[in-house]
């Protein structure tokens, strides 16, 4: 019990620390917590329904958003890169090919689109469904700021040369956060 306690403090904290530290970089001006209350009020509901029922069908793709968050925000300031197709590039970049959760980005996307057709950006949909995998997981909520532009330049290079890798000693992983301005203490925490 114990083990899935502190498996779910790091799922949550990890998620929170991508969404809030990384979608910083993004500028304040575009991006904030009711960016879609005019043009598509009903996008979190739609996303938030749309999630449950695809992680009601299989819970471990919760922890697997939560994984795709920190590929995406880590490397690409949370603008949907790792969702892109192509060889090599985005979800079939070598390091992302094992991602789980694609299936709810999926289904949230053709849910939101029913409502709202070319308003909602794929980055804003899988920050919302990547939040509500951490509810799933009887984590915390809360709001995403919304206004986050789609990556349209596919690149294999961020993922290949930014993501830490699982075999880096801790000096390496320390000197990959170093280079994205974060502290060991937040290493530490993702």
């Amino acid at each position: 019990m114990a083990t899935s306690k502190a498996l779910f403090v790091l799922c949550t904290l990890t998620l929170f620390l991508s969404l809030s530290v990384y979608a910083t970089q993004t500028p304040p001006s575009r991006v904030y917590g009711d960016f879609y209350r005019t043009s598509c009020p009903e996008a979190e509901s739609v996303i938030a329904k749309a999630a449950k029922a695809q992680l009601d069908k299989n819970l471990k793709h919760a922890a697997g958003l939560i994984r795709m968050a920190f590929h995406d925000c880590f490397v690409e300031v949370c603008d949907g890169s790792v969702l892109l197709d192509g060889k090599d590039i985005g979800k079939n970049a070598a390091i992302n090919v094992n991602l789980l959760g694609l299936d709810v980005i999926e289904a949230a996307k053709t849910a939101v689109e029913a409502v709202c057709p070319g308003v909602v950006s794929c980055a804003d949909i899988f920050a919302n469904a990547a939040r509500d995998s951490t509810v799933k997981l009887n984590g915390a909520g809360g709001v995403v700021q919304g206004g986050r532009k789609d990556d349209t330049v596919p690149s294999a290079a961020p993922a290949k040369n930014d993501l830490p890798l699982p075999p880096f000693y801790v000096s390496q992983l320390i000197d990959s956060f170093a280079k994205r301005d974060h502290s060991t203490e937040q290493m530490v925490i993702v």
